[in-house]
């Protein structure tokens, strides 16, 4: 492991890492590097946004879900991330009454965006990253592969209506509630330093 690698592991073979290339002491809430899946042999992108506010969502969703407050909506019938490229990408689809909207900070959102956390927007693949607690109340950590808007000339391309049909969670895990509550901790302690290292260097310049 390297000196500056945070790392969330789900078992002996999954984790998040994150590879920061500064002292966590040295970071601002701009800062940026890719959180990562990586699976021993192989990894993706998860989440290309700064560490801070990735951290700030990711410690939302981890409290919600040890509350038991990220249980489906009733309107969610089918996997998560299915539905979220069908909302997203499905043009052509007739009937949204599936979509159940609602309304919070007077924005009005789809409801599974309630379980989303993060997603990364590449040009080779794109996947979203998902929190949300099963009937039983256990928390279940998902990530989901996202349609690539390709320009029909490019050789890549392919109709979303061609790729839907082949659909399939990348990785849906069972996190216990102990490796959650470790989550937590590291994703706050992370949110918490970079808020000490700018209220320092505010100090430094007044």
């Amino acid at each position: 492991m390297k000196n500056n690698e945070v790392i969330f592991s789900i078992n002996d073979m999954e984790r998040i890492v994150i590879s920061l290339e500064d002292d966590l002491q040295n970071i601002d809430c701009c800062y940026e590097q890719p959180i990562l899946l990586n699976e021993g042999f192989s990894e993706i992108v998860l989440a290309n946004i700064p560490i801070y506010y990735a951290m700030q969502k990711f410690s939302a969703s981890l409290q919600q879900a040890l509350d038991i407050e990220l249980v489906f909506h009733k309107s969610i019938i089918r996997d998560i991330g299915y539905l979220y490229n069908e909302y997203s990408f499905n043009k052509s689809l007739e009937d949204k009454s599936i979509f159940v909207e609602i309304v919070a900070n007077k924005k009005t959102f789809w409801v599974g965006y309630k379980y989303y956390i993060w997603s990364s927007c590449l040009k080779n693949s794109s996947f979203a990253t998902w929190m949300y607690n099963n009937r039983d109340g256990f928390i279940i950590f998902e990530v989901t592969p996202l349609y690539v808007v390709y320009d029909e000339e490019e050789s890549n391309y392919i109709a979303y209506e061609d790729w839907i049909k082949n659909y399939k969670p990348y990785l849906i895990r069972t996190l216990s509630r102990e490796t959650a509550q470790q989550w937590l901790e590291k994703a706050n302690y992370i949110v918490e330093q970079i808020d000490k290292n700018i209220a320092r260097w505010r100090a430094q310049i007044e």
